[in-house]
């Protein structure tokens, strides 16, 4: 597949002292359009303009519409409108593709925005965008959000803190807590629903127990990680499983990739492992995860894996019962889809009923429905850098992404034929 471009196309160089500069208003930029896996130059020069249709009327029902060269539309929660204050430059959904202003100046972009937030502020609450009604709809929190305090807030420091929130900073304090040694860095972390939640990092996982609140406090157990051959794992992803008694493992080491371990988490050592394989050849794993966001907490045997190009459901019992017996049998490989070179999948996550979210090296992310994973139900457009985790809610409405610099907040409902909300990957 043609690779997507993230980078708008460079500046103009200055003109130089002997040409006349083209005029650039203050409050404009440059209008760009995403087609062809690329960014082509609109308009070289357009003011954005905001404009209230309803302004003046009896009503006094805001309709706010952007004015962008020939681009009209207006403006809701659907533009998916995203900033980047360092570049100047925003990207925006309109009717009829993808579209990004790097602007002039500072100063223009900055009025932008703030102009924009006020606008958006009053199309998705109907109310106008005053101090009074943001306060009605955040409270404190819209200003916490901007970085200050709200305006005569008060801290008390008799607050009683959180439940449990003593015992877990005293856990966290004390020197006998968890050193992460030279070389250790934290590849996973698997939040329990009951009792632990484990910290995955070296050759080694560490316990922490669930407190109310949210807390954690460190239950002081380490277990080592070692295989049949008495060799350490260093695994990169954990998946926990049946009802949270034992955690799959996955190794990034040169080689052992196309391996899957179980630790139990009782006995606290690995008991099976597994091969990859797909007609006898190894099939390298890059991520897992559970069939749906239930699974850790039943005793399903099947499982997801993704590589580059594929996406396989993977079932983990043995047809002569012996999945105790550390001999690296072959998992069974129930359903699955190879892909056209240059999906270049890299992590995925379910929702509640199945559905399927996978992110890729080019930054796009995919839709799968919980009914076939031949083809995607939803794509959307990457940033460009790639997918470096994924998560997505047990309801499917959002997506939550991170890239190396980025994190990336996607809302997923849509409005099918018979107006009936659903989401992109297709539950309702």
């Amino acid at each position: 597949g043609a690779k997507q471009s993230v980078e708008l196309p460079p500046e103009p160089a200055a003109a130089t002292s002997s040409e006349a500069a083209p005029p650039r208003p203050t409050n404009g930029g440059t209008l760009f359009k995403h087609q062809d896996g690329k960014w082509g130059v609109l308009t070289s020069a357009v003011i954005p303009e905001l404009t209230d249709d309803n302004e003046g009327r009896e009503d006094d029902q805001p309709k706010w519409i952007l004015d962008v060269g020939d681009v009209t539309f207006p403006v809701s929660e659907k533009c998916n409108l995203v900033s980047n204050a360092a570049s100047r430059r925003i990207d925006f959904l309109a009717p009829n593709g993808v579209y990004a202003i790097r602007f002039f100046s500072q100063p223009g972009y900055e009025a932008f925005m703030a102009e924009y937030k006020d606008a958006l502020f009053e199309a998705v609450y109907g109310m106008r965008a005053s101090d009074a009604n943001k306060v009605k709809q955040f409270g404190q929190m819209g200003a916490w959000a901007n970085g200050v305090d709200p305006a005569g807030a008060v801290w008390d420091l008799t607050d009683e803190p959180p439940p449990g929130a003593d015992d877990a900073m005293k856990d966290f304090n004390q020197e006998e807590q968890h050193a992460t040694e030279e070389g250790e860095d934290v590849m996973d972390m698997k939040m329990g629903a009951m009792d632990n939640s484990f910290l995955i990092r070296g050759n080694a996982v560490d316990v922490f127990r669930n407190r109310e609140g949210g807390a954690l406090s460190d239950a002081k157990q380490r277990v080592k990680l070692m295989d049949n051959a008495n060799s350490y794992i260093t695994p990169t992803k954990g998946l926990l499983a049946n009802q949270e008694s034992s955690m799959l493992l996955l190794s990034p080491n040169q080689g052992r990739r196309e391996k899957i371990y179980q630790m139990d988490l009782e006995s606290e050592r690995v008991v099976s492992e597994w091969g990859c394989k797909l007609n006898d050849v190894d099939i390298p794993m890059l991520d897992m995860c559970g069939d749906n966001k239930r699974s850790q907490m039943t005793d399903d045997k099947t499982f997801l894996g993704l590589d580059s190009n594929r996406l396989i459901r993977w079932d983990r019992r043995m047809a002569e019962g012996v999945a105790q017996v550390l001999a690296s049998p072959t998992l069974g490989r129930v359903e699955g889809k190879d892909y056209a070179r240059g999906t270049n999948f890299s992590c995925m996550a379910t929702t509640g009923d199945g559905c399927i979210a996978v992110g890729s090296m080019d930054g796009k992310i995919r839709l799968y429905s919980d009914k076939s994973m031949n083809q995607a139900k939803t794509s959307f457009p990457g940033l460009g850098s790639p997918i470096t985790s994924i998560d997505v809610t047990y309801d499917g409405k959002w997506i939550l992404a991170t890239t190396a610099t980025c994190l990336v907040l996607l809302h997923t409902c849509v409005r099918a034929k018979n107006q009936e909300l659903t989401t992109a990957g297709g539950g309702r």
